[in-house]
């Protein structure tokens, strides 16, 4: 079996690479996210949005969707569960130059938290971006 490549991705100038992390251990972790984010996931996914999106469809589903996440966000944050997940996400991250992201975590996001959540989101569509470009389309069939 050949070994999985690594992505590298700037982010404001910075280089980072994403390496393998199982393939388990990220299906425990996509399951966190979705006891965080699952009920606007949902919601995003209801057909209904289509009728809300009359005059600026991209518009106002991006603005329902951030609404929603924001929503249950603020009603149910964990803030373990949040910390758990940006640890599991950015496991395998290297920080050109600061070596892994999770050894050097401060000294790489220090004063930089927007930063952080790029690189967060970054991490995010290395490992899941089959997940979000298929698989969220099996969930609304």
């Amino acid at each position: 079996m050949k070994p999985v490549e690594p992505t590298r991705v700037a982010i404001d100038g910075i280089e980072y690479e994403f390496h393998h992390i199982s393939v388990r251990k990220l299906n425990r972790l996509l399951l966190k996210i979705v006891k965080v984010v699952g009920e606007p996931l949902a919601d995003s996914l209801d057909p209904k949005i289509a009728e809300v999106a009359k005059h600026d469809k991209e518009k106002a589903k991006e603005l329902i969707d951030i609404g929603k996440i924001v929503k249950s966000l603020s009603e149910s944050l964990q803030e373990d569960l949040v910390d758990e997940i940006i640890d599991g996400l950015l496991a395998g991250a290297t920080c050109i130059g600061h070596g892994s992201v999770a050894q050097n975590f401060d000294v790489i996001f220090g004063g930089k938290l927007v930063h952080m959540w790029k690189v967060v989101v970054a991490a995010g569509k290395h490992y899941y971006g089959d997940f979000l470009q298929e698989g969220l389309g099996l969930l609304s069939k």
